[in-house]
């Protein structure tokens, strides 16, 4: 939809642009320049307004565009064959996740508002695509449960939220 909007942006601004030089071209043809108004002076004050409607239509343009940060889906969960590696998660490209970032986990039931706090995990690497890579460090006392019946499929890629900030909590863990 953004992609619409876009295009028909430029094309009104095309055709205002196309609208202005065809004006500029009949006024010159109907009127002399040495008319009582000089025509050159008409031309430079319509330009110097166009330029200066083309400014403050990009500025509030500019205003208009809010950024909203979304959560990133996952791409991959990546379950350990054994007990000495860890749980992976491969999220989607995000400005909110850097190199080394801690970031809270939680798991979201089917037909449900309410998410569980699993664990805590960090950004090990961003990979050359850009998609952080999280490991899995600390799960919560009660979520093994729920951690062992992690799958790479739809259902568990949609449950499963990581946030980039961790909750007060964690810090009280022992």
């Amino acid at each position: 939809m953004k992609k619409i909007w876009k295009n028909i942006d430029k094309a009104l601004l095309g055709s205002i642009t196309f609208v202005l030089v065809i004006l500029f071209q009949f006024l010159s043809y109907v009127f002399d320049y040495n008319y009582l108004v000089p025509i050159w002076l008409l031309f430079v004050v319509a330009i110097i307004f166009y330029i200066a409607c083309i400014i403050l239509y990009a500025i509030c343009r500019h205003n208009n565009d809010v950024v909203v940060y979304r959560l990133p889906e996952i791409r991959i969960i990546h379950v350990p064959n054994d007990m000495s590696d860890s749980l992976r998660f491969i999220v989607e490209k995000n400005d909110l996740f850097v190199h080394g970032a801690l970031v809270s986990i939680y798991y979201q039931y089917e037909e449900s508002e309410i998410e569980t706090l699993i664990g805590i995990g960090y950004i090990e690497t961003i990979n050359t695509n850009g998609y952080p890579q999280i490991v899995f460090l600390q799960p919560r006392n009660n979520s093994e449960k729920i951690i062992n019946n992690l799958k790479n499929n739809k259902q568990s890629r949609n449950a499963i939220k990581i946030r980039p900030s961790i909750p007060k909590e964690i810090l009280l863990w022992e």
